[in-house]
């Protein structure tokens, strides 16, 4: 199979795939075995990720582009210069860890920082390779695991997610609540209120202080993907937070409109989307917030070290990075983080997931 590969002068180089690509290659030659091995779908299909069971959209994999191609290409040369004529098949999971740490160490970045975006972008990488070549155990994973286990990991370690198959069950167990009947019943309501707030905070990582402070205006409607914008301002959680928009998940998006819907028909003369009741229209406790997302956990049979607000909003960066072509700016944007490490720190929940389930 003939492909043209655009190398450093990006000039193109028409060579056979199958050629490059075979045991002999990858002990003498690994760069352009990699080369070869790149543009296969093999490649593709090994970066795969699991697609979420809550009706998130996903794009099929597609074929690489030429930019990615020659990225990659870059940063796999990087490695084999590092090596130093040392074979891909000798190399050892400390290797690897001290070609992280040399290349950090040359930006600046050392010590704190050990699953930085370039970090993970180069430890899929060679996890990639080495499950081609058939190298186990892998030592890309074991380098993963030993990163995960370092002190530096440091508060990260705190960090708790559901994971996809818990995010479903939590949903399935939101407070029951009666049909609404139309805006001159008022029955059942609270429990209507309840399971909107709750599906908002999974469905679009929102704060406790942001989801009582939400007004009715601040819920878009729903756009051709199925999602529904969610605006945040400053002004509406007393200036602790940014101005941001981040997107409710269609898998959420029946509960909250439901009750949108509902909230307008009340007539009441506040805005509040969630008020703490029809006479007192000031906005709920958020104590009263925690206590319900608790039972929540509890009915759903969901044991974790953390049951509150947080550990939703960590779900749904978790569900967010999971998905294909992920991007963490994108997500830290959602989450209205100020810094982009504040939303690479949540990177540790994914990496975490997916070694425990190539281990189990």
């Amino acid at each position: 199979m003939l492909v043209l590969l655009s190398v450093k002068t990006n000039s193109l180089i028409a060579f056979n795939m199958d050629i490059f690509d075979t045991t002999e290659n990858w002990d003498l030659a690994p760069l352009e075995a990699f080369q070869a091995f790149v543009r296969t779908e093999a490649f593709v299909t090994l970066g795969r990720r699991p697609k979420a069971l809550l009706g998130s959209s996903f794009e099929s994999a597609r074929p690489m582009r030429a930019s990615a191609t020659n990225v990659y290409i870059s940063m796999f040369g990087k490695f084999i210069r590092y090596l130093n004529g040392k074979p891909l098949r000798a190399v050892t999971p400390g290797d690897i860890v001290r070609f992280l740490d040399r290349g950090e160490a040359t930006k600046g970045e050392r010590s704190t920082k050990p699953l930085s975006l370039i970090r993970v972008r180069y430890l899929r990488l060679f996890e990639r390779v080495y499950a081609y070549i058939e190298v186990q155990p892998n030592p890309a994973t074991i380098a993963t695991i030993e990163l995960f286990n370092s002190a530096s990991t440091g508060r990260d370690k705190s960090k708790v997610a559901l994971d996809l198959v818990q995010q479903a069950q939590f949903i399935k167990n939101l407070p029951a609540a009666s049909p609404y009947r139309g805006p001159e019943c008022t029955q059942g309501w609270k429990k209507r209120r309840d399971r909107a707030m709750q599906a908002i905070m999974l469905g679009a990582g929102l704060k406790v202080s942001e989801v009582v402070s939400l007004y009715i205006e601040n819920v878009g409607e729903i756009d051709i993907n199925g999602s529904v914008p969610i605006t945040i301002s400053q002004a509406s959680v007393d200036g602790n937070g940014a101005d941001h928009r981040t997107q409710l998940r269609p898998f959420a998006v029946d509960i909250v409109m439901d009750w949108v819907l509902e909230r307008k028909q009340m007539r009441l003369a506040t805005r509040l989307l969630f008020p703490a009741s029809l006479k007192d229209l000031k906005p709920l406790n958020k104590a009263t917030l925690y206590r319900q997302v608790t039972a929540t956990f509890e009915r759903a049979g969901i044991e974790t070290t953390h049951s509150g607000g947080r550990t939703l909003r960590n779900s749904y960066a978790f569900r967010e990075l999971q998905k294909e072509n992920a991007s963490v700016e994108l997500v830290g944007q959602f989450l209205g983080l100020k810094k982009q490490a504040s939303a690479q720190k949540y990177l540790y929940l994914v990496e975490k997931d997916r070694l425990t389930k190539n281990l189990s």
